[in-house]
């Protein structure tokens, strides 16, 4: 995974989002529309809006199969804030 500098703010937290990555492309990524995002903050479930803002998004809302991907990268993020591993 490629990380790309990007500048926004999390609606959550307030902190300075300054990167997105891509789980499914090892290429540079512009956000775009219907994206989702993870804040590194505070693990907050973002979709960028049209004009490529972040906005809270409910799990529930988006297709069983990417909602498990979504669980397991939370998992994954908050392992790492702990200074746990997951294997």
């Amino acid at each position: 995974m490629q990380a790309v500098k990007f500048s926004c703010v999390c609606p959550v937290c307030t902190d300075h989002l300054t990167h997105v990555t891509s789980m499914s492309s090892d290429g540079p990524v512009i956000p775009k529309q219907g994206d989702i995002t993870i804040c590194m903050t505070c693990t907050a479930l973002l979709e960028f809006d049209k004009d490529i803002s972040p906005a809270t998004v409910d799990i529930k809302s988006l297709e069983p199969e990417v909602q498990d991907l979504i669980v397991a990268a939370i998992a994954h993020i908050q392992a790492g804030m702990s200074g746990r591993t997951l294997h």
